[in-house]
This record gives C-alpha cells, sequence and structure tokens, in this order.
C-alpha cells in the first residue's frame, strides 16, 4: 500500500492503544466470552444492538458446565445484579419498524423490566434519521473492555464454527432448528474500548433524555480468558463509524465506513477478500469497478463470500435484484480488464443418514451475516456494515479496523493473513493444513476456490444471482427503490442548512424542502 489506509477523521473515527485485541468467530465464542467478562463486571455492563431476545441461551452443550447460574439472557443479566449490588446493566435497543413487528419478541421492554433487578435498565431507542436504523452491536464492560462486530443478543444467531448440517444444539426455545449462521466479533480492551463508553453514554442521553454515569474500572489484559479467541499482535485498533446527519441535538454526518472501504480497495495490489450479508453499496461497486480500471496497475483477485439467498422476502426486494445486477457487472468488468473476481457461498455436507433425513434435499447453505474485509493481508476489518448504501451512510454503524503499516508491524501482518485462512478453513470444510498451501499466498485465490467449487470434498460453492424476479412479469429498475438510500431524505439537507447559517431548525427545514422541491422541479422540467 503507497499509504496509511487508516487516517484519524477520515477513514476512522480514531486509532487508539490498546492492551489486547482480536477477533472471535461466531456466536458460540462470543456468547461464552461475553458470559465469562460479564460474570466478573464490577460497576456496568451496556449492551447496544438491532435487536434482543430475552430467551437466548448464551451457553449451550459442554459450555453450560462452566456456568455458575442461567444462561438464558434476561436470567443471566438479572443473576450478575443480585450478586453484585453495585453493578448495573444498560441495554439500548433499536426501536425497529413495524415491518419486523412479526419478527420480534412482543412486550419486549416489558420482560426484561419485569423479569429482572431494578438495576438492569431497559429502553428503545428510536432517535435517528427517517428510514434509517440503528444497526451497530457492542458490548462494553466496565468501560475496559468491549465487543464490537456483527453479532446481536438475539435468535437464530448461535452456531459453532463446524456449521454442522445438522446440530442439537442450534435450535430456538420451541426447539425448531435453524440453518448454520457465521459471523465473527472483535474484542479489545483500554481507551478503545473507553471510547466506546462515551458513545453509549451520550446515545443513551439522546434516546433516554437521561444522563448516566459510567465509571471506568481497569482491568489486566492478562486476566482476560477468551476461549477460541484469535489475539492480534499489535497495540492499536481503529474504530470506524456511519451515522446520518442529526438535527435535534445537531451532529453532522459521519461516513468513515464508507471512506474506509473506498481508500482500501483504491490500495489494493495483490487481492480483496470479504465477507458480506448483501452487497448492494454503489460506492464499493464504483471503487471495485476503478481500481479495476487501472490498467498500469497490477491485476487482483477479488473473492466474496456471501449468502445463497436472502433470509426473507423483503430483503430480497430490498437488496437482492440490485445484487445480482452489481455481481454480473463486476463478473463482466473483470472478464474485460484481466482481473480475477468470484462470488462464494458455503454449504454443509450431509452423510447419507443425513440426506434421508432431509428427504433427498441439499442442506440449507451457511447464512453468511458477518461483515469483513482484508486487503493484501495488511488490513482488516469488522463489523456491523454490510456493503449496502444504507450501512454506507444512513444507519448508525460501527467496525473495528487493523492495519499493518510498516515492515514493523509483520506480526501483525501474519496474524491478519492467519484470520483470512481460519475464515477459509471454516467455510471451506478443509483442514487447516490444505487450506494454509492452497491459500497461505494468495497467488490465483479466485483460480484456486473455483477448482474447490468443483470437488466434492468441500463446502464452498459458486453463488447464483438468480432472483426471485427474474422471471416475474414486471421488472422492477433497483434505483427506483427506495428502500436502500445512502443518505436521508431531508435530515441532511436541514443540517447543511444549518452549517451555513440557518437561524433555526425551523428556518433550515423551510429552506431545506424549497431545495428540494427547486431540484425535483428542475429534474421534471
Amino acid at each position: 500500500m503507497s499509504g496509511p489506509v487508516l487516517v484519524p477523521g477520515d477513514t476512522c473515527w480514531a486509532i487508539d492503544p490498546t492492551e489486547k485485541t482480536g477477533v472471535l468467530y461466531d456466536a458460540r465464542d462470543y456468547y461464552r466470552a461475553f458470559y465469562r467478562a460479564a460474570r466478573s463486571a464490577q460497576r456496568f455492563v451496556c449492551l447496544m444492538g438491532w435487536q434482543f431476545d430475552s430467551v437466548v441461551h448464551l451457553l449451550r452443550g459442554e459450555d453450560v458446565a462452566d456456568a455458575d447460574g442461567p444462561v438464558e439472557l434476561v436470567s443471566f443479566l438479572d443473576d450478575i445484579c443480585s450478586r453484585n449490588p453495585d453493578l448495573h446493566v444498560y441495554v439500548l435497543a433499536w426501536d425497529f419498524n413495524l415491518v419486523y413487528a412479526m419478527e420480534r419478541e412482543w412486550f419486549q421492554k416489558w420482560l426484561f423490566d419485569w423479569k429482572t433487578s431494578e438495576r438492569v435498565h431497559f429502553e428503545f431507542d428510536s432517535k435517528h434519521a427517517i428510514g434509517g436504523c440503528h444497526h451497530d452491536k457492542m458490548a462494553i464492560v466496565d468501560g475496559w473492555l468491549a465487543f464490537a462486530g456483527g453479532i446481536d443478543f438475539a435468535l437464530h444467531r448461535w452456531d459453532d464454527r463446524a456449521h454442522a448440517c445438522q446440530n442439537p444444539l442450534r435450535h430456538d426455545p420451541s426447539q425448531e432448528p435453524y440453518p448454520p449462521y457465521h459471523d465473527v466479533q472483535a474484542f479489545f480492551t483500554g481507551a478503545p474500548a473507553r471510547r466506546l463508553t462515551t458513545r453509549f453514554a451520550e446515545r443513551w442521553q439522546v434516546a433516554c433524555g437521561e444522563r448516566i454515569v459510567l465509571p471506568h474500572v481497569p482491568g489486566t489484559a492478562e486476566s482476560l480468558e477468551l476461549p477460541g479467541a484469535q489475539v492480534l499482535s499489535t497495540d492499536r485498533v481503529a474504530i470506524v463509524r456511519t451515522h446520518a446527519a442529526r438535527v435535534a441535538p445537531a451532529a453532522p454526518p459521519v461516513r468513515e465506513i464508507r471512506q474506509l472501504y473506498v481508500r482500501a480497495i483504491q490500495e489494493a495490489e495483490r487481492f480483496i477478500y470479504i465477507e458480506t450479508q448483501y452487497f448492494t453499496s454503489k460506492a464499493v461497486l464504483d471503487a471495485l469497478v476503478a481500481r479495476m480500471r487501472e490498467t498500469e496497475r497490477s491485476k487482483l483477485d477479488i473473492a466474496l463470500v456471501i449468502p445463497e439467498r436472502a433470509e426473507a422476502v423483503k430483503e430480497e426486494i430490498a437488496h437482492g435484484l440490485r445484487q445480482a445486477l452489481f455481481v454480473r457487472a463486476l463478473c463482466a468488468e473483470a472478464e474485460r480488464t484481466g482481473h480475477r473476481i468470484g462470488f462464494y457461498t458455503t454449504r454443509p455436507r450431509a452423510d447419507e443418514a443425513q440426506m434421508q433425513e432431509l428427504d433427498g434435499e441439499r442442506p440449507d447453505c451457511t447464512y453468511i451475516h458477518s461483515k469483513v474485509l482484508v486487503v493484501d493481508d495488511r488490513l482488516f476489518t469488522l463489523g456491523s456494515a454490510n456493503l449496502t448504501n444504507r450501512s454506507m451512510g444512513l444507519d448508525t454503524e460501527i467496525n473495528v479496523a487493523w492495519e499493518a503499516r510498516s515492515p514493523d508491524d509483520e506480526a501483525l501482518a501474519c496474524d491478519i493473513r492467519e484470520a483470512r485462512l481460519s475464515l477459509m478453513t471454516e467455510h471451506t470444510g478443509l483442514d487447516a493444513a490444505e487450506v494454509r498451501a492452497l491459500f497461505g499466498e494468495p497467488r490465483a485465490l479466485v483460480a484456486r476456490l473455483d477448482q474447490l467449487c468443483d470437488r466434492d470434498d468441500a463446502r464452498v460453492e459458486r453463488f447464483d444471482p438468480t432472483t426471485i424476479f427474474d422471471e416475474a412479469p414486471l421488472r422492477m429498475d433497483p434505483p427506483d427503490l427506495a428502500l436502500d438510500p445512502e443518505r436521508p431524505l431531508i435530515e441532511e439537507d436541514i443540517w447543511e442548512e444549518l452549517e451555513h447559517g440557518a437561524k433555526s431548525p425551523f428556518a433550515a427545514g423551510v429552506a431545506a424542502i424549497d431545495k428540494l422541491l427547486s431540484t425535483r422541479h428542475d429534474s421534471a422540467a
């Protein structure tokens, strides 16, 4: 890379010193890490997320043997407060849109309030741009340890790294099984955890009108036990954000995640590895196309691991057709420019008995919920932000990033490579030694993944961009659908008017609406 990708105030919020940081793979490892950390909390635990379910089990199977109390989320939070009279737990959940009403736990605030100590505080947060949502997911313990990534404390998230075709532990409270599910979460101690503590307190005050005091309690990295975690050899970590403009209280838009992706793609020299739930971001598409069209630079291998299909029809409508068009456009661009690009999904293998139980149907693919970018084994970011327009400008998101900037960072570069290989081992189902032999040096990354797609012993498969709309009599043009916007319709214009000297939010709103109507009139003319 010609220069650093992570630049505070541009492609990240800040780069903070940390005593210990790394990655937790899948919800089994994250949930049990959180369970241990929260059990030892002295003063506070803060949880922020897109979705919470009071009955989700944090520990399952053999992990329950390590528990000395309840493992169900709401009971666990009550238990840790009952054991420690100085402890407070704050849970801040997105006040979800009615579109999700049938998918969410009913009377959730009542459940958290009624079934727990008065020191467990649950609130919904609706203070965001019109059409947006709070999509960031984090947990903070005593302002010293924090987790951030793609994993919510919600149903249908728990799985282990085997992603078995059938797992008796992978079911909801009604004992209904659900398909394999993949995600990742970062952890870090010290200054970046304190930074997120401040962010949480600010969000709580905006959402609830209540100022909370979250006293920092120092911990020691040596005492931190996180089974299954990969520790990264670095003493710094970057926090990267998205949030839309806010009028009351006034705050400018922040698009650090968008800028990070664009800059990282521009700087790529050898390969780009991506995991994402959706791929509909016009900014990322344009960045990839622009990099591929730089004829004087090296040819790239670009590999994307995505779900076989959306979880629900509404998501297929919002993202499916646009994603299919983007996939086809990038494949055509790669063919024209000589770059190599591949889109993949991953499916567990079933033995004969399992195939009989499935009545001859193929097992469900592992649902990819992770949001990961690795560039040249020098830059690694993960978090809550999908490659959608919304995640780049409208919704509230948090990512974490690490960068090996110089020869002094070779240990970190090696660890980033190990993280990539670990993910590829998980997705291909091959043993670690073969994955290392195939992908340790990422030359011919796409060609080797394509070869694996034809092997019976590998889980990886080529992604099929066909959507439910391909044969529909009425075709929809994705740019005309207002389901995945990158910016709010009016709030950002109001912010700009305030920034340019409007005397009040009301005056700014009038000016913004007038500007919007004028723009539409000019377009129509």
